[in-house]
């Protein structure tokens, strides 16, 4: 037979021989939950640290509705056909630049009677 044993208070501030004895038990959190052979080492541990825990005992009820066995089946589905096209890739799939936009500029040689009036000579 087995029983469950629980922590339900918490070992601060008790003897460093208690804290040893919770641990051993699998314990260490307030609400942590092990289930324990009920022989005569584990009940003396329970006797020691009765505050900290509580036990119950472990009932298992095996019916074979309860039982159930869930089978993965893999579904084998055809692999997509492949269709025997050639792609050429080679200038398509490569990104074009864009050429840089270039402004029209007239470019006016100025006579030298045009320069002297202009720099007010």
């Amino acid at each position: 037979m087995k029983i469950i044993v629980t922590q339900i208070r918490s070992q601060i501030r008790h003897q460093e021989q208690h804290k040893r004895i919770v641990k051993a038990l699998g314990l260490g959190r307030i609400g942590k939950s092990r289930v324990h052979e009920d022989n005569s080492a584990v009940r003396g541990m329970i006797e020691k640290v009765k505050f900290l825990v509580k036990e119950e005992p472990w009932e298992v009820e095996i019916k074979p509705e309860n039982i159930t066995v869930k089978q993965k089946v893999k579904k084998i589905s055809k692999p997509p056909e492949v269709k025997d096209e050639t792609i050429d890739i080679g200038a398509e799939s490569k990104p074009k630049r864009k050429k840089k936009a270039t402004a029209d500029v007239e470019v006016v040689e100025s006579s030298p009677e045009t320069s002297e009036s202009v720099s007010g000579e």
